[in-house]
């Protein structure tokens, strides 16, 4: 039985038990929830007739023990199969919504404030490169505010309540950023103290380019690279190839494809195919096609014929910024910045970006890294390998990142 749909956003939020634990609810798709631990622990539920709402752990909804939470008013009560209980009070914060213009487009925001006379510092999180709401589907904010920082979220163009047209254009993303971050200091009027961005995924390129041209105080990228998206493609696709078993010169036939891929979105497929088409025919024959990750635009494209392609680039073209120069952005900021990398990320492989950043530390002493072993993207834990549930997000991610805010 699926229920009507219903307004989540009065039981969205964070919660805290009479013991201290802090935990978070955000929106999990339509009627559903997702409940995750400060220490990373998670689950997924969905609301049933009774208007309780039940699933089990995970972060899917996939794992071995079922769960149940039920809302009152200010409050919600959990139960596991194992006959643990968990209660916990809505955290007294005050959220304000926000319609603010950037680029001629007009975009929704949040911002999550600590009920104190006291200032506080203010973190303007910046989305991934989801197209759903950030508002809604985001965690950090209510993790934040409930530790006694400002958070401020917004749905970026085109996604959630926000107007405009999706895009990856990161200048145009980080001056939407830059907005984001006047509309919250002004909402804080002589509370704010220290301001600055979080960047998440995709946020972690447009968070640093909207931090040079705004007035922040500090940077914290979470599962980021300091690389540009085409070494990324490059990187996530001969890393796959060789865990596929694949021999030195298929990895190295694959990157190239990835390259060729990258040079003919970045041209609009208004080049010359020639070289990619010969590429894909050599890399074909020795069964690397099959091989290529999903969720990669090499792997996309390669699935069809590429005047298929070329003809339907228009519709899904979003003007990504393929050669966006981060490392030098990173070591043009002199502002304090926390990087947040999962050593098996296999979406956004680490490997360069750690390089950048122990570089830049040269020069730069209040740039920090903290890497988290069992971590893949998004923070997400699979303790036994990518076709592995995901289990839960790394325990010290969301500590590390609310501590780091508050003692700037």
């Amino acid at each position: 039985f699926q229920p009507a749909s219903h307004d989540q956003t009065a039981i969205i939020g964070g919660y805290l038990s009479e013991d201290g634990q802090l935990f978070v609810f955000s929106q999990a798709g339509k009627n559903c929830l997702r409940f995750v631990s400060e220490d990373g622990e998670a689950a997924r539920l969905c609301r049933n007739r009774a208007d309780e709402y039940i699933g089990a752990t995970y972060l899917d909804g996939q794992g071995p023990e079922n769960v149940r939470a039920t809302f009152s008013s200010s409050s919600v009560s959990l139960s596991w199969d194992s006959g643990r209980t968990l209660s916990g009070a809505r955290s007294a914060i005050e959220m304000t919504d926000a319609v603010f213009a950037s680029g001629g487009v007009e975009l929704f925001g949040q911002l999550l404030a600590p009920k104190t006379e006291s200032d506080l510092n203010l973190a303007v999180i910046v989305q991934g490169s989801s197209r759903r709401s950030a508002v809604l589907r985001l965690r950090e904010q209510h993790f934040l505010a409930a530790r006694g920082v400002a958070a401020f979220v917004y749905d970026k163009r085109g996604t959630g309540r926000s107007l405009g047209d999706y895009t990856q254009d990161f200048d145009l993303l980080a001056s939407d950023a830059a907005a984001a971050l006047q509309t919250a200091q002004a909402l804080l009027s002589d509370r704010g103290a220290a301001s600055g961005f979080v960047g998440l995924s995709q946020g972690g390129w447009v968070a640093p380019l909207a931090a040079q041209g705004a007035d922040a105080d500090f940077v914290v990228i979470g599962y980021g690279l300091a690389v540009s998206p085409a070494e990324e493609e490059r990187a996530q696709i001969t890393e796959s190839i060789a865990a596929a078993g694949f021999d030195d010169a298929a990895v190295s036939l694959a990157g190239d494809l990835a390259d060729e891929t990258v040079a003919l979105a970045a041209a609009d497929f208004a080049s010359s195919t020639a070289r990619y088409e010969g590429i894909k025919r050599a890399a074909s024959s020795q069964g690397i096609l099959d091989s290529l990750p999903d969720d990669s635009i090499t792997g996309q494209i390669a699935a069809y014929p590429v005047g298929a392609v070329r003809w339907l680039w228009r519709f899904y073209d979003v003007d990504t910024s393929w050669f966006h120069d981060a490392g030098s952005i990173i070591e043009d900021l002199k502002i304090p910045q926390l990087w947040l990398i999962g050593l098996r990320d296999q979406e956004a492989p680490p490997g360069r970006t750690l390089e950048v950043l122990r570089a830049t530390q040269q020069t730069n002493p209040s740039l920090h890294v903290a890497t988290f072993k069992t971590a893949g993207h998004g923070m997400i834990e699979r303790p036994e390998g990518r076709d592995h549930p995901r289990e839960r997000y790394a325990e010290r991610y969301i500590p590390t990142l609310v501590e780091f805010v508050k003692s700037q």
